[in-house]
């Protein structure tokens, strides 16, 4: 499964987009700007490719280590993270 590439960026008007896109396909979403969370979600969406990236970093490092999904819960996080944002259960 492929995501919209990264880096996605977050506008003040609550629309978070692209900057790997042409601007007539950067918008990956739009929140309602109304909400009082708009913008900390809008942010922490935003980061969601750079943080995916750190998580298979993380979790290749990890299994370099001789760790895996087996390790503690909090070497897990990784794991289970990748498997959620790739869409698939552990």
């Amino acid at each position: 499964m492929a995501h919209t590439p990264g880096p996605w960026g977050l506008d003040g008007t609550g629309s978070i987009y692209s900057d790997a896109l042409p601007k007539e396909e950067c918008i990956v979403a739009n929140l309602e700007s109304d909400s009082a969370d708009w913008e900390a979600d809008g942010h922490l969406i935003a980061a969601a490719p750079d943080l995916l990236e750190a998580a298979r970093l993380a979790n290749q490092e990890l299994l370099d280590l001789g760790q895996g999904s087996s390790a503690s819960p909090a070497l897990r996080a990784p794991w289970s993270a990748i498997a959620k944002a790739e869409g698939r259960t552990e």
